[in-house]
């Protein structure tokens, strides 16, 4: 955005950061704790209770992406949380022998095998098949959980799979647009759609957005 700001778009941007910083949307990835109860159980005769239990046994796999004060957010006006995840594959270069992850010296290439990546906020994008990793999306009072089933591999194998999460949260109030995770109050960039409205599954620490890496809880 161009020209001198005035005061109160100023008081109203610190506001903005300030309540980024309160808010702010923390990601976890980990085992799905339904996984082994739902594989050593058996299932009830409720439909919905029947399909959540065969659920929970193919996803091996928990994705959360959460704020700490969703009511404060959500108090500023309608919101949409966008991103998603994408399976990735890690290929591991070995020069000597043995187990891929115990060598001194292992390079690592990142893949983001096509069909893998699934999109939050609504559909998939144009011509886009839901991933055979998604298995079922559910709301939670902090934001939503998605249950995806990760390939398992052999220890032996030189390559694993893992997740790619990115996640912008933006709220409309009718007048403004605000967008978590905000900058640093300190950080005079102000949000440009052109330039952070895209996700980048290839890239941690993007302004705007995210991830599995900065934003842990």
């Amino acid at each position: 955005m161009g020209g001198k700001l005035s005061n109160q778009d100023d008081k109203q941007e610190a506001f903005y950061r300030l309540v980024s910083l309160l808010a702010g949307i923390h990601i976890r990835v980990e085992a799905n704790p339904h996984h082994a109860e739902a594989l050593q159980g058996h299932p009830g005769s409720d439909p919905e209770e029947r399909a959540w239990f065969y659920s929970m046994r193919r996803a091996n796999i928990r994705i959360s992406i959460e704020s700490n004060l969703p009511g404060l957010v959500s108090s500023l006006g309608r919101s949409q949380l966008r991103g998603g995840t994408w399976l990735r594959l890690l290929r591991f270069d070995t020069p000597t022998a043995g187990h891929p992850l115990l060598a001194e010296q292992s390079s690592i290439e990142v893949e983001l095998p096509p069909g893998q990546n699934f999109n939050l906020g609504g559909s998939q994008s144009t011509g886009a098949q839901t991933p055979p990793s998604f298995v079922a999306q559910r709301q939670v009072p902090g934001g939503v959980e998605l249950y995806m089933e990760q390939p398992t591999v052999a220890r032996s194998a030189p390559y694993r799979y893992d997740w790619a999460v990115r996640a912008q949260l933006q709220v409309d109030d009718g007048q403004r647009q605000w967008v978590f995770p905000a900058p640093l109050p300190v950080d005079p960039l102000r949000y440009d759609f052109k330039n952070h409205a895209k996700s980048d599954y290839r890239n941690v620490g993007k302004t705007f957005w995210a991830d599995e890496h900065n934003n842990r809880p």
